[in-house]
């Protein structure tokens, strides 16, 4: 008998891979999809939809519960979690046929003796709002938009929109321009685009993004037509 003839011997196969053809598992699944499927049980193909979670019902201790929850993890102004609270209530009387006068009274009194004792310091957090949005480049409208949003007084607006100039002006130079250089910073716009050929092209476009931030035109041009090694020191 040749010796190309010769049966050949049998060779075991590998054990499969624990990453399986796929490179996902056995039968190219994922671990992730199965635990997906274990979590989510399917009925005719179609995922079982997750059970709302219980509306829980309001009382005094729960919302002081709610409030230092939220407060241990955010900052807020009184308004705002005034308005958080306010819902939790409303989804109480609607559930639980709460009286839903008698929740908003609950929060207001909580809300007043967190005043009072400093753990809401509604001044505080308008002023470190408005300094942290001042050195992201955020203009004077945005500044006062994103605090009325948290319900800041329009007084304390004022107040912290002033304290953030005063932060940021250094050496005479305007603050309301030297947000808008940080801004076209960060947006790499202007006299900070990658490629300097396109800035011609691009003027009008980098004007628009500057006017969608809140800035004048005025202001917006000195920035765009701007060169980046004239820009303030504390813009960098």
């Amino acid at each position: 008998m040749r010796e190309e003839d010769a049966p050949k011997p049998f060779r075991q196969k590998k054990p499969a891979s624990r990453f399986g053809q796929g490179g996902f598992g056995q039968g190219g699944a994922s671990k992730r999809g199965k635990a997906a499927e274990t979590s989510e049980p399917k009925t005719d193909g179609v995922p079982a939809r997750r059970e709302p979670r219980p509306v829980r019902k309001v009382t005094a201790q729960y919302l002081e519960n709610a409030a230092l929850y939220y407060l241990g993890r955010f900052s807020a102004a009184s308004g705002h979690l005034r308005q958080l609270l306010v819902r939790r209530v409303d989804r109480s009387a609607k559930a639980h046929d709460t009286d839903p006068v008698l929740g908003r009274e609950m929060v207001d009194k909580l809300i007043a003796r967190f005043l009072a004792s400093g753990l809401l310091d509604d001044a505080a957090y308008a002023a470190g709002k408005a300094k942290s949005l001042r050195r992201r480049g955020a203009s004077r409208s945005v500044i006062a938009q994103k605090l009325r949003a948290k319900r800041v007084a329009p007084d304390q607006i004022a107040g912290a929109v002033g304290a953030a100039d005063a932060d940021a002006i250094e050496d005479g130079e305007d603050a309301e321009l030297l947000a808008a250089w940080r801004l076209a910073r960060r947006k790499r716009i202007g006299p900070y685009r990658r490629n300097t050929d396109d800035r011609a092209e691009l003027r009008m476009k980098d004007l628009a993004a500057l006017a969608r931030g809140g800035f004048s035109y005025d202001v917006a041009r000195r920035v765009i037509d701007g060169d980046a090694e004239d820009a303030p020191r504390d813009s960098l």
